[in-house]
């Protein structure tokens, strides 16, 4: 049970490159919420992938993409070749 004076999430690590492993379907909201949102956009930005942040964080991938789109980050592109098809190659003699 919780009463009003316990936080329902642990305090932010003072460890700024580790994220908070979360119970699964654990509902945040008000300041817990945004505090998930500055974390994510965060490691997020430092080049995790979303998949990354979602293990160490124990939530879900689109928890955690929601979480970044409700954080305002611009995501990346999608992983793979993006270069399109290569320019042809002249046959060799």
């Amino acid at each position: 049970m919780t009463s009003a004076n316990t936080p329902a999430m642990p305090s932010p690590s003072t460890d700024t490159d580790s994220l908070t492993k979360m119970k699964r379907h654990q509902h945040l909201t008000g300041e817990a919420a945004e505090r998930f949102q500055r974390d994510v956009a965060r490691h997020y930005e430092g080049g995790k992938s979303i998949r990354q942040i979602a293990e160490e964080t124990g939530r879900s991938y689109g928890a955690v993409h929601r979480g970044l789109l409700l954080g305002g980050v611009k995501l990346r592109g999608r992983g793979g070749n993006t270069r399109g098809k290569a320019a042809p190659q002249a046959p060799a003699e």
